[in-house]
């Protein structure tokens, strides 16, 4: 069993490259269309389902098992050059308004910054290097229309990362949100994922070099 759910996402994953192929070349995962996504085409998808005697909502179902979904690339980092945000929240990144389908297939949000704070503190020396004492930080935020007013309004914040306390050098963060996470409860048709540079208090200073968002989905292959 195990060998022939390893088969199905190698035939499925199997990096493709040609227009056209035979029942042989398509059980071996050789020489079959992909798309500009670098999965697999949607052809290709219901030829292996009609060959594997599986119907397609079985193979779809072992490939959201497996973790094998598509990914809408990251978000670019909305300033040029370095952000630097004093004693306040500030936008770094943010999605496209979801679609209620990209709501339904969200699998998973991981969130990527480089950054640190002012590089010093007279706060608690012994929490310098610490995330401890560290009074900047990131959050996501999601945003969406109220279904009454249709004002835009905030459907919630949540902690990422805290920076390191006093340090002088940047640190790449990479934060995996997954579908047992609050967050994914504040999703709604419409709704925006944002990415916050935060700092509290004065001569506290959040400094970003780079800030993205990158977003999963379980695959339909339509």
């Amino acid at each position: 069993m195990l060998k022939a759910f390893g088969r199905i996402i190698n035939l499925l994953t199997t990096d493709h490259s040609s227009e056209s192929c035979s029942e042989q070349e398509f059980m071996t995962g050789a020489n079959v269309t992909r798309d500009l996504q670098g999965r697999p085409s949607q052809q290709y998808f219901e030829t292996l389902s009609e060959l594997l005697l599986l119907p397609p909502e079985l193979l779809l179902k072992i490939l959201d098992f497996a973790e094998i979904w598509c990914s809408t690339g990251e978000t670019p980092f909305l300033h040029k050059g370095l952000l630097s945000v004093h004693n306040n929240r500030q936008v770094a990144s943010e999605t496209h308004p979801l679609t209620a389908q990209e709501v339904h297939s969200l699998r998973r949000v991981t969130f990527r910054v480089t950054s640190k704070d002012q590089g010093w503190s007279t706060n608690n020396i012994e929490q310098h290097g610490t995330y401890e004492g560290s009074f900047t930080w990131h959050e996501a935020e999601i945003v969406g229309g109220d279904s009454e007013t249709g004002e835009t309004i905030s459907k919630g914040r949540f902690e990422l990362q805290r920076n390191i306390h006093a340090s002088k050098d940047f640190s790449d963060y990479c934060i995996v949100i997954n579908q047992d996470h609050d967050l994914f409860s504040a999703f709604s048709p419409g709704c925006v994922i944002k990415l916050l540079a935060c700092a509290q208090f004065p001569g506290w200073i959040n400094r970003v070099l780079n800030a993205t968002i990158e977003l999963q989905f379980s695959d339909t292959f339509s």
